[in-house]
This record gives structure tokens, C-alpha cells and sequence, in this order.
């Protein structure tokens, strides 16, 4: 127990790391009633993730040019990711993204059982 209160995972925010939460996506996409663009964004949004901090602040004109979408379609998707509780905005001086338990419950459950 006291190795596991040590490890780098049990200092982060959600208890997993940005590539376990891609993974964590890409396998299980079909969860949802998404778009290709809807899931883009997603994963988009899952790329900029760091464990220190629960929220992730990508432009949406970057993340419009890093899938190769108009800026409007990552808004529409944006919309329908908080319509479908995957994700919580935030809106400050730049929108800040956060991903919702709906999404991370069963993420963190799998990282905390693979110490077991």
C-alpha cells in the first residue's frame, strides 16, 4: 500500500495518465452517439489532458486546424460532448475543457485495479 501512495499515478488528478485516457477512447468510442468530428474533438481534447490539472484549454481555432475542420464544427461538437456529459466547460478568459465522471469512472477504476 505505501508503494502505491508513492507511485507517480496516485499524485495526479484522475489517477491516470494522458495515454491510458486516449487508449481509453479510442477502444471504447462506440460507447457514445458520436460523429467522426465529435470524436476528433474528443480525442483532440484527450491529447492536451495532463494529470496535474483537471482541465485542458485548447483553442478551439487549433483544435479546428489540427483535425482539419471548420471552427463552427468543433463549436457543434463541443456542444454535443457537454450534451452528452463527456465533458464540462469552463468559460474564463479561454474556455477550459474538463472531462465528467461519466467519462473517467470506469478510466479510474481500471488504473486503480491494475496496482492490484
Amino acid at each position: 500500500m505505501n508503494n502505491l501512495l508513492n507511485s507517480p499515478k496516485s499524485k495526479s488528478g484522475h489517477g491516470f495518465t494522458q495515454f491510458e485516457l486516449v487508449n481509453y477512447l479510442l477502444q471504447n468510442l462506440n460507447k457514445w452517439d458520436l460523429t467522426p468530428t465529435e470524436q476528433l474533438v474528443l480525442l483532440q481534447l484527450a491529447s492536451c489532458y495532463n494529470p496535474k490539472n483537471k482541465f485542458v484549454f485548447p483553442k478551439q481555432k487549433n483544435i479546428a486546424q489540427k483535425i482539419n475542420v471548420t471552427e463552427r464544427s468543433v463549436v457543434r461538437a463541443i456542444q454535443k460532448l457537454v450534451k452528452e456529459g463527456l465533458i464540462l466547460i469552463e468559460y474564463k478568459v479561454s474556455n477550459r475543457y474538463a472531462f465528467t465522471q461519466k467519462l473517467t469512472a470506469e478510466l479510474s477504476r481500471l488504473a486503480v485495479n491494475s496496482f492490484a
